[in-house]
């Protein structure tokens, strides 16, 4: 929700329908950026209401901070079926990059580091079936919408490259992260061996390779997009 003149009325509006005291909820959010209220409406038994603060400038980066901040702290919680409304912040939050920065910080606010850790996923953590209500649907918002999944998706990919210990990321491993990046997305990845290296004249890397236990490898990632010069 957006810090502005219009906040304690939406506020307000929403305490009404939710069955609880108006001034309480309004004394108690403020709409900062990273805000939270939670709300239990009893016209809504077995509901929770969550209000998120955008703070007074809410833009791409304002929604995706807000959004990961939100899921780290209580995505554990979650129920299987969560609706995100934008529509108390009008048009402001319902333009194609604001629709794909929510996409993209609700994706990356479930991520969650522990590919490599044994044991159970966080109690409570599941998948969510998600319905966003925002003022109008066409075809750019869609697009902008998977635009968010794309670019969530290939931000937790990283993510897990990254939080690899180092003993999983060998030089086969990362070869073969990037073969399978390549065949999922569409890029030409070449990878060079030793032998390859070798005739290239790659005399520097290999001598530096020596004092390794890994074999080298060098890797050569290409995406040509269809219709455009290379």
């Amino acid at each position: 929700m957006v810090q502005s003149e219009e906040l304690e009325r939406t506020v307000r509006e929403l305490a009404r329908r939710a069955g609880i005291d108006e001034s309480l909820a309004v004394a108690d959010f403020q709409g900062k950026l990273r805000e939270v209220l939670l709300l239990y409406p009893p016209k809504f038994p077995g509901q929770r209401w969550a209000l998120l603060g955008l703070g007074a400038e809410p833009g791409p980066r304002q929604l995706i901070a807000a959004m990961r901040s939100f899921l780290q702290g209580r995505g554990a919680g979650l129920p299987p079926r969560v609706g995100i409304s934008l529509l108390e912040g009008g048009e402001r939050l319902s333009t194609p990059p604001m629709l794909e920065a929510l996409v993209t910080g609700w994706l990356t606010g479930r991520y969650r580091v522990g590919k490599y850790k044994t044991g159970k996923e966080p109690e409570g953590f599941r998948e969510e079936q998600v319905e966003i209500a925002c003022c109008g649907m066409d075809g750019s918002r869609e697009e902008a919408l998977e635009r968010g999944r794309v670019l969530a998706e290939t931000q937790q990919r990283l993510m897990d490259l990254v939080n690899a210990p180092a003993n999983r990321k060998s030089t086969e491993e990362l070869a073969a992260w990037a073969r399978e990046a390549g065949r999922r997305f569409g890029f030409e990845v070449r990878v060079w061996g030793k032998r390859e290296l070798r005739e290239q004249g790659f005399e520097a890397l290999l001598a530096v390779n020596r004092g390794s236990e890994q074999p080298p490898a060098f890797i050569m990632m290409e995406y040509r997009p269809k219709g455009l010069p290379a």
